[in-house]
């Protein structure tokens, strides 16, 4: 639902934000430094710390400043969410913007 209100420039869900504010910090986290990297540990069970990290992935996009880049992709029977790298970007691969194509080209060709 978040999502989708952001590529639609629709208002947020306050339902949504309640859920993935409440999943991230079902989880607390803490970022440590070991032997040259970066490892996270949740004080959490694993399904939450999943979830805690999907609604942060969530936060992220929704609220950072790859919100405008936001699709979601309009080949047949896809529907990813994809971050577009270019500006008229529509599908969130070649193999659905193929996919996409050869649609509306057997549509054009049924309808003649």
């Amino acid at each position: 639902a978040l999502l989708a209100a952001v590529v639609q420039r629709g208002a947020l869900p306050p339902g949504a934000v309640t859920a993935v504010n409440r999943a991230a910090a079902d989880a607390p986290t803490v970022v440590q430094l070991e032997a040259d990297e970066l490892v996270v540990r949740y004080h959490a069970s694993p399904p939450e710390a999943f979830l805690a990290d999907v609604a942060a992935s969530a936060i992220s996009m929704v609220g950072g400043p790859s919100r405008d880049r936001l699709r979601q992709c309009g080949a047949p029977g896809c529907g990813r969410w994809f971050l577009a790298s270019r500006p008229r970007q529509h599908w969130c691969s070649p193999a659905c913007g193929n996919r996409a194509r050869l649609a509306r080209f057997h549509q054009r060709h049924r309808a003649a």
